[in-house]
Order: structure tokens, then sequence, then C-alpha cells
């Protein structure tokens, strides 16, 4: 999250986080869901740290990781 965070575009803050954790860039609608997310968000960092445990926990990671 730290290293994420930084980032100011959600497009870009989707990209690293599908990178990192699922080692793939992120489909359009996953990405709209991140610009959701932080745009929604009262606490940007907090957002990010719950997307990147959503993706910890998806079956995708557990599946393939």
């Amino acid at each position: 999250a730290a290293q994420i965070a930084p980032l100011q575009s959600s497009a870009d803050v989707a990209a690293a986080a599908y990178l990192s954790i699922l080692s793939r860039p992120p489909a359009t609608e996953e990405t709209r869901a991140v610009g959701e997310l932080l745009d929604g968000a009262a606490d940007r960092t907090t957002a990010i740290e719950q997307l990147i445990w959503s993706l910890v926990a998806s079956a995708e990671f557990r599946l393939n990781h």
C-alpha cells in the first residue's frame, strides 16, 4: 500500500495493484471499479489497503498463486 498510495491516477493505482498481486493488468471494468472505490473513499490509503486485501483474498489469487 505504501508503494501504491503515492500514485495520483486511479488507473495507475489499479495497474500497480493488479500487476503486483495478480501478475496481470486490470480489465477495463476493474479499472473503472477501482476508480469508483477511490473516488468514494473518505480515506484514500484505507481504500487502497482494502483493494489489496480484496485482491489477495480473491479466488483468482488463491487458485493461481
